[in-house]
């Protein structure tokens, strides 16, 4: 069962046999939904700049598919992320619980199910997550995820921005005068996972990761809880409590512009 393994590792579920998955493309999306707002963030913002606004779909999907073609400012890169709302309105989530569900131990649940739209060159900073299990599907478009173990957390300088009860990295893994001076780069050999449509990618609890998209991209990720791993999870639930009553760095996190 998926649940038992410790590592990192991408298994393909063949598109193939999921009709409605192969119709979820860009244009799909921007003739079916063009005038609902959409809120989208700065790309990289567990390093970079947090800013948000919002984009009518149709809009935002011309502006992904221009960056396509022509190098983009990274300041100017937009990523749809952490967006829970989709996967229901889209209908999608019965056939991943159908395929992975099998796998799981029967007390497993999924707790959030995000989805992710963005541009060629759209990414996530290095950052670790409390949860139990997680699932990052690809559908659409391709990416690039660096992963690193929890043994090597040491050599990772923190960053102090809240990131939903997660750790995040003050280096940018992303950025090749970062890399080159980097003491987790050159004492370590992070894995690399090039996905492609169809494959799910298996992220282990506090595994450190970041991606980045190689084409325009879509994905969701299917985050699986037990019991056990909810427990766990308590101080990390009791931070985001505190950080959405603005007790809790208010103005040091992923998910407010500071003020």
């Amino acid at each position: 069962m998926w649940l038992e393994a410790k590592q990192p590792f991408v298994k393909n579920m063949d598109l193939d046999r999921w009709p409605k998955l192969q119709e979820l493309t860009p244009e799909y999306l921007k003739d079916r939904y063009p005038h609902v707002q959409i809120p989208v963030y700065h790309s990289g913002i567990e390093q970079g700049p947090v800013a948000y606004k919002k984009q009518y779909l149709a809009e935002y999907i011309d502006d992904i598919q221009s960056a396509q073609n022509h190098t983009r400012d990274p300041q100017d890169i937009y990523y749809l992320g952490e967006s829970h709302d989709w996967v229901e309105a889209l209908e999608i989530k019965q056939i991943f619980t159908d395929y992975i569900r099998p796998l799981l131990p029967r007390h497993a649940f999924a707790l959030q199910t995000p989805f992710w739209l963005g541009p060629k060159g759209s990414k996530t900073g290095l950052h670790a997550e409390p949860d139990g299990w997680n699932f990052l599907c690809q559908f659409y478009g391709e990416k690039e995820v660096v992963l690193v173990s929890p043994a090597h957390a040491h050599l990772i300088p923190r960053s102090t921005r809240f990131d939903g009860g997660g750790k995040t990295a003050l280096m940018d893994i992303w950025a090749p005068t970062q890399r080159e001076n980097s003491p987790l780069l050159k004492e370590t050999q992070p894995l690399v996972f090039h996905l492609k449509p169809g494959d799910i990618l298996f992220i282990p609890r506090w595994w450190w990761h970041a991606a980045r998209n190689t084409t325009t991209s879509i994905a969701f990720s299917y985050r699986v809880e037990t019991i056990g791993s909810t427990f766990l999870n308590i101080p990390s639930l009791c931070l985001i409590a505190l950080h959405n009553l603005g007790l809790y760095k208010n103005n040091n996190c992923t998910c407010h512009t500071p003020e």
